[in-house]
């Protein structure tokens, strides 16, 4: 992007030296990259004030996502360390295992199926295991009140 709003020819993308606003000495930069970023130099005050405070409140909401994230995928790897911990163990001591886990967190769904055993090796979840809801029960319920209700409608002639 070359060329600014105030209509001269000074460049709005610029060398940075690193990825933190500048306002030293009349130098308003707000990083875009590493090694770039947009000279708000030629804004009045308060717009560069704003285009500021936006930047910051932008940087610290992908701080606390990433924090979220991080947080989240050392749990995984916490829960997946222990469940291989935990087969591991059982085949060292001759033991037939299978572990499955299934979580939904802010780094997506995760399904893992884990052990010894043939369930293991197939590696497919049961459906209750990926968190599907079994309609059994309200089929077998429907059934039953439509059973009443056509004996009712019979024996009530």
């Amino acid at each position: 992007m070359v060329g600014n709003m105030s209509g001269n020819n000074d460049k709005s993308v610029v060398p940075t030296s690193g990825g933190t606003p500048s306002t030293q000495a009349g130098s308003f930069i707000i990083p875009l990259t590493p090694a770039a970023g947009v000279d708000l130099s030629h804004l009045p005050e308060a717009q560069r004030l704003t285009l500021m405070h936006d930047y910051s409140r932008g940087m610290l909401d992908v701080s606390r996502r990433a924090q979220e994230l991080g947080v989240d995928a050392q749990a995984l790897a916490n829960t997946l360390g222990v469940l291989s911990a935990s087969v591991d163990k059982a085949t060292q001591n001759g033991t037939a295992a299978t572990a499955s886990f299934s979580n939904a967190s802010s780094i997506g769904r995760v399904e893992v199926v884990m052990g010894n055993t043939d369930t293991a090796r197939a590696g497919k979840l049961t459906r209750s295991q990926t968190g599907e809801r079994d309609w059994t029960p309200f089929y077998v319920f429907g059934g039953l009140v439509a059973l009443v209700l056509i004996a009712a409608l019979i024996g009530g002639r």
